[in-house]
């Protein structure tokens, strides 16, 4: 073999290497990993995930009120239209009567009262006589206006049904701006049904504009 054939075989056996390294597969390539396709094959699932229902609105056990404005009594709230409240004249106490009332009515089993603080009565005492345990008090703001929510449970061992047929008395009390308000319910079951929950509903309702 001549000198110039064997250098054109040391040539073409260096060459050989480095055509073997570019036709090697690469990560870069355009065929895809193993890893990769599984990775394609997942993506639809998580796009898939389900969207959560929306959650139904509470129903507003208000809806439907109307509203009731007293001048003489300043203040506001709204009402239950099976109430149908009544502003008695200036000489009756109290001031508004709902339900079944009547203005004049020795004793309301609902009422709102609104008169000048110097000329509140004593807070009234939900007992039947001294020696029966007091009635629970909590505070409560409405308004922006502190005041004290009262209930007793006639029913219960401690009273005896001592207000019979009264099964349960509940009653708030406000202090501003030089005025006492007050809203009594009293629950008599002859007259339907209780009203207490739709009473706390009401309070929370008010506006003082005294």
């Amino acid at each position: 073999m001549s000198d110039g054939a064997r250098h054109l075989v040391r040539t073409a056996m260096l060459l050989l290497p480095l055509g073997m390294v570019a036709c090697s597969p690469s990560q870069t390539s355009g065929t895809p990993s193993p890893s990769a396709t599984a990775n394609a094959t997942e993506s639809p699932s998580i796009l898939a995930t389900a969207t959560p229902s929306p959650i139904p609105a509470t129903p507003d056990p208000t809806k439907g009120w109307l509203s009731f404005h007293s001048t003489a009594g300043k203040l506001s709230f709204h009402y239950d239209p099976t109430w149908k409240p009544v502003q008695c004249p200036p000489s009756d106490s109290p001031l508004i009567v709902l339900g079944q009332n009547v203005c004049g009515q020795i004793e309301p089993t609902f009422e709102i009262d609104s008169v000048p603080a110097q000329q509140a009565p004593l807070a009234a005492d939900l007992r039947c006589d001294p020696s029966q345990p007091p009635a629970s008090s909590s505070s409560v703001t409405v308004d922006g206006v502190t005041g004290t929510r009262e209930y007793v449970d006639y029913t219960t061992r401690a009273y005896d049904n001592c207000r019979h047929p009264i099964t349960h008395a509940l009653a708030y009390t406000f202090y501003t701006a030089g005025r006492a308000y007050t809203i009594m319910y009293l629950n008599v079951p002859s007259e339907g049904p209780d009203q207490t929950a739709n009473v706390d509903r009401m309070v929370q309702t008010l506006t003082f504009s005294a």
